[in-house]
């Protein structure tokens, strides 16, 4: 019986299947984009911009939920992995220190979420909400919540049960 992995799946489709579910991937992403009427800066109108109509959205929350940081991490794996890319490349083809980048999915590090999303094709602030800013500028200093580890798989497991 075949393995039915994710990785297992991307590699047993032939090319042309491929390039079609990796077009939908960095379409996706790039739909996530906000532009304006004239669609030519990220965000809400000029004449809006600083207004108290245009709210911070999801990454300004103040109560984010462990498992929200844990799903933002999957997501970016799954990105990377049907883009055929690895954590270990990136930080080769961008000359970041071993270990960055898979560092970076835990933990704020602004070069490595550069590299990541330059590898993606996409924009860090569209990967991390909890890192950035709804307008697209990365909170300084980072919330210290995104400094702490996510729950292991077994702790998720033991609060559940209790």
């Amino acid at each position: 019986m075949p393995s039915t992995t994710p990785y297992a799946i991307v590699h047993s489709l032939n090319a042309q299947q491929l390039t079609k579910m990796r077009n939908r991937v960095f379409f996706s992403i790039n739909t996530d984009q906000i532009t304006n009427e004239k669609g030519d800066r990220p965000g809400p109108p000029s004449s809006q911009r600083g207004s108290t109509m245009h709210r911070p959205q999801q990454a300004d929350k103040k109560t984010r939920n462990p498992v929200d940081r844990i799903e933002e991490m999957a997501a970016i794996k799954a990105k990377l992995l049907i883009a055929g890319k690895t954590l270990t490349k990136i930080d080769e083809e961008y000359k970041l220190s071993r270990g960055t980048a898979g560092t970076t999915l835990r933990e704020p590090n602004i070069a490595g979420e550069r590299a990541i999303a330059a590898a993606l094709g996409t924009r860090p602030h569209l990967l991390w909400r909890t890192r950035y800013h709804a307008s697209g500028l990365r909170k300084s200093p980072q919330p210290p919540a995104n400094y702490e580890r996510p729950p292991t798989m077994r702790q998720r497991q033991n609060d559940a049960a209790a």
